[in-house]
């Protein structure tokens, strides 16, 4: 079992750059990984492992000793200084692991989500974790946008990615045969009122900006969300979620007629 002490050592080093650094973590194929559940959520979906990073202090705890015990991996032990150094969190758990950058696999998802240069780390987490939980699993991401498995992103995903098909790249036209739905303030129709029951994929844009001119363009439908006079937007991982849910309403509302009042 090896065991890092210092801070100078080169793979330590290099773990710190996987950290910092999307180029060095998409070139390489890699994923840092942080923390019980996002490293539960990580074998659970059957994604392989390619090292535990573990605090030795850490290695007494039962759930850490099963998790280790179900995902065979290489154990890299560091020291406390180093796993503090390391980790993100302000109060690390001792665990961490090295995974291979998952590649995109067949899913059936009725509905998919486009991510059109989001920027903050946190906003795109939330958003991933806001699809998954919508039953949406096919996420495709934008050149431009943030990296969808950097720590912070994964940390406000909680693991979110581990369930998800996220396409970083892609043909331009694999998102159909879906009609294309975008968010925007003009031209555009209350979300209440539009169908949403057939396969869509969402374009959900960057924070500043919105959704790009190019996508409003080809967008088959344009949507904004009736709000309060006097606010005219919210927050893009907010947004996604009263669209993202709004579509699942109508859909179970088709499945489960009795909850919206009505006997078959």
């Amino acid at each position: 079992m090896k065991h890092i002490e210092s801070r100078q050592n080169r793979y330590f080093q290099q773990l710190l750059r996987w950290r910092d650094h999307a180029p060095d973590r998409s070139g390489d194929g890699v994923v840092l990984l942080e923390g019980v559940h996002i490293c539960s959520s990580w074998v659970d979906q059957g994604h392989s492992l390619i090292q535990w990073l573990i605090n030795p202090d850490a290695m007494q705890q039962p759930e850490i000793q099963i998790l280790v015990e179900r995902a065979a991996a290489e154990v890299i032990t560091l020291s406390p200084a180093r796993m503090r150094e390391l980790s993100e969190h302000p109060h690390p758990t001792g665990l961490m692991a090295l995974a291979k950058r998952p590649s995109p696999r067949p899913s059936p998802s009725l509905h998919a989500v486009i991510i059109d240069r989001i920027q903050d780390p946190g906003n795109l987490g939330t958003l991933l974790r806001t699809s998954a939980a919508a039953g949406i699993s096919q996420v495709f991401i934008e050149h431009g946008s943030t990296d969808p498995f950097s720590p912070r992103c994964l940390r406000a995903g909680m693991g979110a990615q581990a369930s998800l098909v996220l396409h970083e790249h892609y043909e331009p036209e694999a998102w159909q045969p879906r009609q294309l739905v975008a968010t925007c303030l003009s031209n555009s129709i209350p979300i209440y009122q539009a169908d949403l029951r057939q396969p869509t994929a969402w374009v959900f844009g960057n924070e500043g900006q919105g959704v790009s001119p190019d996508w409003l363009r080809r967008a088959d439908l344009r949507l904004h969300i009736p709000m309060q006079s006097g606010m005219d937007s919210l927050n893009v991982a907010a947004a996604a979620a009263v669209c993202l849910f709004e579509q699942r309403r109508q859909c179970l509302t088709i499945l489960n007629p009795l909850t919206s009042g009505t006997r078959s």
